[in-house]
């Protein structure tokens, strides 16, 4: 399978002009890896399996994760096309990430730490190939060409969805076991801001209901892609791990490199992530670091109810009013 043509001829023309909201930055997260780097890290520390490690989540984003390591636990360890290593070698590791042809992830880390990682790597080919073609759109106001791929009925199909944020879903059908879904973003709305936005927004995606019958009757036209970045994952940073011994853990230096390709004939999938678990250190505290609701219960029969601003009332009590 090739990558993305550069000589592209322009074919059938989209006619359909949307004028994209300022870049945020193209993003990327990939679950598989992650879990299957913290089971690698209960292997090699004798604990045995996932459930054994008690994952403490201090953000959305890692509640989102641990919810989906706890509901696939059972799975993860069957998860196809998954390589693992874990160790206290920083230089063994990376070597681990450059020999699948990924950027090394790792610097120098305590020896008494461990560094956990795995990549996966896919190649899908679309049940039908397509037609090479061209994607015409307006970004900060200039019209922009960009290389597309057509592809009928018998690959793609569209389903209209009743969600406050998507209203069609895509689905692109491989030769192997894997689908592919996208859902275009409203033209106002800003993109992500980091992998666990991105991840509750797939979420969402995914479980969108269809309120009309799929369809496909003049083909979907799709851009090509070719995306390669290695990036920080530091909302992953502090998620707590409690392992069976009672020895508090710590994940930390969060990092991935993730490559995805996508063309007329399919897709290529291939990421990497490394982090690092600090043996012995508590996780890091619950913050409180932004308005909340506050209720104060008697029982069944008196409830007070606040809302809490940082501006008008964070502040330290006067002296002596408490205890």
């Amino acid at each position: 399978m090739s990558d993305a043509r550069r000589d592209l001829v322009p074919g059938v023309i989209s006619d359909v002009e949307t004028e994209l909201p300022r870049l945020n930055g193209s993003l990327a997260f990939t679950n598989g890896p992650v879990a299957r780097a913290l089971l690698e890290f209960a292997l090699a520390s004798g604990y045995g399996s996932l459930e054994d490690l008690g994952l403490v989540s201090h953000n959305d984003g890692q509640l989102e994760l641990i919810s989906w390591i706890v509901k696939n636990h059972a799975e993860i360890p069957q998860l196809r096309d998954l390589t693992s290593m874990a160790g206290h070698d920083w230089q063994a590791l990376n070597s681990f990430l450059v020999g699948h042809g990924f950027d090394p992830l790792f610097t120098q880390f305590d020896p008494a730490d461990m560094g956990i990682c795995s990549i996966v790597k896919k190649a899908m080919q679309w049940t039908m190939a397509g037609t090479p073609t061209s994607i015409y759109c307006d970004v900060d106001g200039e019209r922009k060409q960009f290389p597309g791929f057509k592809l009928g009925d018998d690959a793609a199909r569209i389903q209209p969805l009743r969600d406050d944020i998507f209203t069609e879903r895509v689905v692109v059908s491989t030769q192997g076991t894997e689908t592919v879904y996208l859902a275009m973003l409203p033209e106002s709305m800003e993109g992500p801001r980091d992998g666990a936005h991105l991840l509750k927004l797939v979420r969402q995606m995914l479980g969108a209901r269809m309120h009309l019958r799929e369809y496909n009757q003049g083909g979907v036209v799709l851009p090509m892609i070719s995306f390669d970045q290695v990036s920080e994952v530091s909302w992953l940073d502090g998620m707590g791990i409690i392992t069976p011994d009672g020895k508090p853990s710590t994940l930390a230096s969060c990092r991935q490199h993730v490559k995805f390709y996508m063309n007329e004939f399919g897709a290529r999938l291939e990421a990497a992530f490394a982090g690092v678990v600090s043996r012995g250190m508590a996780p890091k505290p619950f913050v409180v670091d932004r308005h909340f609701v506050l209720a104060v219960v008697d029982g069944t029969t008196s409830t007070t109810v606040l809302y809490l601003h940082p501006e008008d009332s964070w502040s330290e009590p006067p002296a002596g009013i408490i205890g």
